[in-house]
């Protein structure tokens, strides 16, 4: 999202550059203050993003999250109250230090505590930089990334979107993700750890799942829009 917005950014710039004599920059040249300013509401369009590449409705559900007191403590409450949940977040007053303190996918003994203590229906905990989550179940019970991977493989198998029936994961995945894939038909990809080994097996294979099992999870869409 960031990205896109910078190239907007840039478009504008480059449409106005004789305003701005962006191409003829040196010490001789004063370059023409600009009289207007372009605001970009950066967490806006990443809500929007998130919420259009899940569009799931959560009424009904009662859901905790724990933020980790870090990056994701504004934009991924958001995203979970507007998709419907009853939302119920721990850990969202970063002060600059408090960042992933026994809380977040690092320490899940306050989200286990407060999925039972208030009978959610389902616990989610990102890490301090929100790159890695993990879940809690309705019993207060962590469900690993190993679980988290099976389940969204077979969601996204029985509604026909697995791409080949695939699903790729690492060598620090463990058996029993290989036994289930027998178990349900899927195919099981093996790769060394690493983003880079993953990408390269998701782009050769198309699949639509990855996973590390360092709680890392990969979506690699491909021509699914067509597709589906």
């Amino acid at each position: 999202v960031m990205q896109e917005s910078a190239k907007a950014a840039y478009s504008y710039v480059r449409a106005n550059s004789k305003k701005y004599n962006i191409n003829e920059i040196d010490n001789d040249v004063k370059i023409e203050e600009p009289n207007e300013t372009i605001d970009f509401d950066i967490d806006r369009e990443y809500i929007d993003f998130e919420k259009a590449a899940v569009p799931v409705d959560l009424s009904g559900l009662k859901v905790v999250v724990d933020c980790a007191n870090g990056a994701s403590y504004k934009t991924n409450t958001t995203v979970l109250r507007e998709l419907g949940a009853d939302l119920i977040p721990i850990h969202v007053e970063p002060n600059g230090t408090n960042i992933n303190d026994k809380c977040g996918s690092t320490h899940l003994e306050d989200l286990m505590a407060t999925v039972k203590k208030e009978g959610a229906d389902i616990g989610i905990a990102f890490d301090g930089d929100a790159d890695r989550m993990l879940a809690v179940d309705e019993n207060g019970e962590s469900v690993d990334g190993d679980e988290i991977m099976s389940i969204c493989a077979n969601h996204m198998k029985e509604r026909g979107e697995l791409k080949k029936n695939t699903l790729v994961v690492t060598v620090m995945s463990n058996l029993g993700l290989s036994i289930m894939g027998k178990e349900k038909d899927i195919n099981i990809e093996v790769t060394k750890v690493g983003d880079r080994y993953v990408l390269e097996k998701m782009k050769e294979k198309h699949p639509h799942w990855t996973d590390l099992q360092l709680r890392n999870v990969l979506y690699w869409q491909g021509t699914a829009k067509k597709e589906h």
